[in-house]
């Protein structure tokens, strides 16, 4: 059986640290011959912030004409999903954000419409996985952005108990994270231990 695995990288600078321990995380699972990667940058996209408008409580849709209803298909059809952002001033980055909150269009469905968002067949069985990186050489820096991905993955229809985080802080410059070897080794071990941990909800 294969494995859907959708990463997205949100940086808005190209080849950065997230993109790039997400980059390790995606050569990792490729060894994988259930693994089937797709990689989603956010910048290639057209996506604008959430109006706020609440018109999705009513239309079960988004009401707004560009590229994130199709990416949110993509997420939901997924087995594991892997997001990756950098920290700006103690939180995801803009573009991670605005994609974030267009996300409410699933929570309107789910628990305003009673409407169902995914297969029920697959609940407990899709994992979440958040990559991030700050400059600060303080791993508090991540509280608010993991709690942020914790609200992302639920009305994605992924639990807390199976989200899996890889955060790496003092890394402030572009490439800087390549510095370390180890958090090239941890990405590259959470890619296997979360295929293992999915082939084995699945077979």
């Amino acid at each position: 059986m294969s494995v859907k695995i959708l990463c997205i990288s949100s940086s808005p600078r190209r080849h950065g640290n997230s993109e790039t321990l997400l980059d390790r995380f995606i050569d990792a699972a490729a060894k994988h011959e259930s693994a089937e990667c797709e990689k989603i940058v956010l910048s290639d996209y057209n996506i604008k912030p959430c109006k706020g408008c609440n018109a999705c409580e009513k239309a079960g849709k988004c009401v707004i004409s560009d590229d994130a209803a199709g990416i949110i298909g993509r997420i939901l059809s997924a087995d594991i999903v892997v997001f990756a952002a950098p920290i700006y001033c103690v939180g995801v980055c803009s573009q991670a954000k605005a994609f974030i909150d267009r996300i409410q269009v699933l929570r309107s469905r789910k628990d305003v419409l009673n409407l169902p968002t995914f297969d029920p067949d697959r609940k407990g069985k899709r994992i979440g996985v958040f990559i991030s990186t700050a400059g600060q050489p303080d791993d508090g820096m991540f509280a608010p952005s993991v709690a942020t991905m914790k609200c992302f993955f639920h009305h994605c229809g992924i639990g807390t108990k199976n989200i899996e985080y890889l955060l790496v802080s003092g890394v402030d410059g572009k490439g800087a994270v390549k510095s370390l070897p180890d958090a090239k080794e941890k990405a590259q071990a959470l890619a296997d231990a979360v295929i293992d941990r999915i082939n084995g909800m699945t077979n």
